[in-house]
């Protein structure tokens, strides 16, 4: 009612020093108050442009000041003061609530980062905010919950993953698994979340955002993440002894997910990730991996596609020198295997297999031929 009738730019004025109050010592506010400026951080944050974000982030983090400062009083005092004052303090901001604030935030960071209002016309203006660095900020908010009490439930999660596939960052990978590895945990203990191979398929995604941008592992990760969907989906079988105890037993199935078992799609992204430029040592590796990863996609009784081979040469291409002997003979086990299964290269991938050997490309080219001439 004070904003529909003061009108949100006053309103807004009046907590433009809110920096100025986190800077200086504050005192707690009234729990009134903090109800307020919880509508506040809601508030700002469904604005699109980057001042009102900030704000609202700002408002955020004073409230999380506040917290912090109770927390500390009520360890201060002990359990001796149960006047009615203390008890009102201790009436502050529940979970849900916290919960409301945090996805209000990360909901405005999204719709920030795909504005294209913002993409191009404030891109190099002073208000403007780094997408990379609200992508970290986002992620880190998780942390920021558990001290609250407030626990991310799966759309805040698939929020997140979803952010950093919109940043093209060489953190991409890494904070998506990470976001990931937290999912996994809550997934234990907590029947509402669930991570399935679409999400899979979205943290292999941002790792290829990484790849591009030169991350030096991007490779391993992929190939580790894709090693756990195996397992997991009983595709690649642990190791077991035979005379597991009940309670081993019970620990060994509740490995099992049919949810993340990888698909062919799951596959071709991976080999994807691999087929970018890797550095120094990781060049050898990248290659290894590929290699592996498509051994392991055949085992799966999975068909190689053009997309396959178009990775897979990508990779030799990228990651070994033109004269390495290991780039040719690799190649052509490659398009011999190619010739077995009858797959017909498109343009690009018989681009990227003249790039690879000359004499290879001249090779196909000339099967090509002469199975159109058998034909006819």
């Amino acid at each position: 009612l004070v904003i529909k009738y003061m009108g949100q730019n006053r309103f807004r004025d009046m907590f433009v020093d809110i920096d100025e109050a986190v800077n200086k010592k504050m005192e707690l506010i009234p729990t009134s108050d903090m109800q307020m400026l919880r509508h506040l951080v809601v508030l700002y944050s469904s604005q699109q442009d980057p001042k009102s974000l900030k704000q609202g982030m700002q408002i955020l983090r004073y409230l999380e000041l506040q917290h912090e400062m109770r927390q500390l009083e009520k360890k201060t005092q002990g359990r001796k003061r149960t006047d009615k004052k203390t008890n009102e303090r201790d009436l502050t901001l529940d979970k849900d609530q916290w919960l409301e604030m945090y996805r209000a935030v990360i909901v405005g960071i999204r719709s920030y980062t795909f504005s294209s209002k913002r993409n191009h016309n404030n891109k190099n203006t002073q208000d403007s905010l780094d997408m990379v660095d609200l992508a970290i900020y986002a992620s880190e908010l998780l942390n920021k919950m558990s001290i609250v009490g407030a626990s991310p439930d799966v759309d805040i999660f698939n929020r997140l993953i979803k952010l950093w596939l919109r940043v093209k960052s060489s953190k991409s990978g890494e904070y998506a698994e990470n976001i990931l590895s937290r999912m996994q945990i809550r997934e234990v203990y907590d029947p509402s979340i669930t991570v399935t191979e679409e999400i899979y398929q979205s943290i292999i995604r941002c790792w290829n955002s990484a790849a591009k941008l030169g991350h030096p592992e991007a490779a391993e990760r992929v190939s580790y993440l894709l090693r756990s969907m195996e397992v997991q989906s009983g595709i690649y079988e642990l190791p077991r002894e035979d005379d597991l105890s009940e309670v081993e037993e019970e620990i060994h199935e509740s490995v099992y997910n049919k949810n993340v078992r990888p698909t062919q799609s799951t596959y071709n992204n991976a080999l994807a990730v691999c087929g970018h430029p890797h550095k120094g040592p990781m060049k050898e590796n990248a290659v290894d991996e590929a290699l592996d990863i498509h051994k392991r996609f055949l085992d799966a009784k999975f068909e190689s596609t053009s997309e396959t081979y178009l990775s897979l040469f990508k990779c030799l291409n990228k990651n070994l020198h033109k004269d390495s002997p290991r780039r040719i003979l690799v190649g052509k086990d490659l398009l011999e295997l190619s010739k077995t299964s009858g797959i017909v290269l498109d343009s690009s991938v018989v681009k990227a297999l003249k790039e690879v050997d000359s004499s290879l490309h001249r090779e196909y080219l000339k099967d090509l031929d002469s199975a159109s001439m058998t034909e006819e």
